[in-house]
């Protein structure tokens, strides 16, 4: 997309303003390499095909992620939120010392709080197309696209 990487300020923080906030960075700032060109994640990117999903489906990221994929894959210890949440959040340990965890902005990028278990029912279900199971993500030509190299050119 030739988005930036990310949007460092304000990304982790006590109380962070929502993904919606890049929107308004995104209109200061230029793209960091034309589009097609080099491959980068971009947690930014992310925001915005959270703001797009939201958008099409009409509902918070967060309950359209929730109703269409972490329901019907069974993923019942999985959600998106911007913080550690549940009996099996752990915390993070510096110096054997339990740190208290910032919450995060980019919630598309970064929010699910999953299991093992439940990471491994959307890893098999991102592997199987729609041919061959109910819970399955993707068509087989979307699944196809998906491993492409998208950068053939480079």
């Amino acid at each position: 997309s030739g988005l930036p990487s990310d949007l460092i300020k304000g990304m982790w923080s006590e109380n962070p303003k929502t993904f919606h906030d890049v929107l308004g960075y995104l209109e200061q700032t230029y793209v960091s390499n034309p589009s097609d060109t080099v491959f980068a994640y971009s947690n930014i990117g992310h925001s915005v095909l959270g703001i797009l999903i939201e958008r099409l489906s009409g509902k918070a990221y967060e309950d359209y992620i929730q109703s269409e994929i972490l329901t019907p894959l069974k993923m019942a210890n999985s959600q998106f939120s911007p913080g550690l949440q549940g009996t099996g959040a752990s915390k993070h340990y510096e110096n054997k010392k339990a740190q208290h965890d910032l919450k995060i902005r980019d919630v598309p990028a970064g929010g699910l709080n999953t299991t093992v278990k439940d990471l491994a029912a959307f890893i098999k279900a991102i592997n199987t197309n729609a041919e061959q199971g109910s819970h399955a993500l993707t068509s087989k030509d979307s699944q196809t696209e998906m491993y492409r190299n998208q950068l053939e050119k480079v």
